[in-house]
């Protein structure tokens, strides 16, 4: 850890926390059964480090709050860099979640992820995006944002994004396409969901995404056969 100062203060003789000011760096190493999974560097104005029987409780950054976790290339299937950033990050230890507060981003390949509130648990490489945190509601609300580089954005009241895979799932999400605007309860942001969108656009389909998924509308009602056939076609 780096800082232009360095502030400790103790609570009957026992350190309580660790306060790093000016340009304050922290890098932490993450391990898994003894494996190496790679470092997260977090950085900000202000990093409070928090213990609790003498061991790191948690780290906390204020102010141009910023991170990035590069995953060892040998363990790990991520294989890029996710960047974040946030009005405030608390980063647990023992439980290996960070939770970036206020104004929250993530940048991870090609993948632009913004809300009021993300939680990333790093053991299960799992993103979860609202537009607030419940614990504080200081921060403005943010609804989650995913966009995809060629793709148009994809707006939810919640967000799962799975670093390994680099798949996720927005729920209550709306979308909107060249050929029409989709929205539904669940939105999945998956291979099998872009089959199905890059078709529509090929074929011309309005599709409503509702929660029942039987009403379908055509741009030429005539054709509704050929239109069935062929996505039949193709998803076989």
């Amino acid at each position: 850890m780096t800082s232009t100062s360095l502030e400790g203060f103790f609570d009957d003789g026992i350190l309580d926390s660790l306060r790093l000011s000016g340009m304050a760096t922290t890098v932490y190493h993450l391990f898994e059964d003894s494996l190496y999974k790679g470092k997260n560097v977090t950085s900000g104005d202000t990093i409070i480090m928090n213990f609790k029987e003498k061991e790191i409780n948690n780290i906390i950054v204020n102010g141009g709050s910023q991170g990035k976790y590069t995953p060892d290339s040998l363990t790990n299937k991520t294989g890029q860099p996710l960047k974040y950033s946030a009005e405030k990050i608390d980063y647990n230890i023992k439980t290996e979640k960070t939770k970036l507060i206020g104004n929250a981003k993530a940048f991870h390949e090609n993948t632009d992820l913004e809300a009021g509130y993300i939680n990333v648990d790093w053991p299960t490489k799992m993103l979860y995006a609202y537009p607030k945190s419940e614990s504080d509601s200081t921060y403005k609300f943010i609804k989650p944002k995913i966009t995809e580089k060629g793709r148009d954005p994809m707006v939810g009241k919640e967000m799962i994004y799975n670093l390994d895979t680099k798949r996720g799932k927005i729920i209550y999400g709306k979308t909107k396409a060249d050929d029409g605007y989709y929205k539904g309860s669940e939105i999945r942001n998956d291979k099998r969901f872009q089959r199905f969108r890059s078709l529509f656009e090929k074929l011309h389909i309005i599709k409503i995404l509702e929660n029942k998924l039987e009403t379908w509308n055509y741009e030429k009602l005539n054709e509704a056969d050929r239109i069935a056939l062929e996505i039949k076609r193709k998803i076989n």
